[in-house]
């Protein structure tokens, strides 16, 4: 029974190790995406002022 055991634990072992792999990377890249969520999320809240308004804030742009 042990003979045929031990090869599908060592399988399941070795499909753990993969998927804890893509886990990773994968956290990885939603780690990149919420940062840069971030960084758009500044620029929209940031007011933009326009180069002849007199340094009034346009709507929009």
């Amino acid at each position: 029974m042990d003979d045929q055991v031990a090869p599908l634990l060592e399988r399941i072992d070795a499909r753990e190790r993969e998927l804890i792999g893509h886990a990773a990377q994968i956290r990885a890249q939603m780690d990149e995406l919420a940062a840069r969520l971030r960084e758009l999320d500044e620029e929209i809240r940031l007011p933009r002022r326009s180069g002849s308004g007199g340094g009034r804030v346009v709507a929009g742009g």
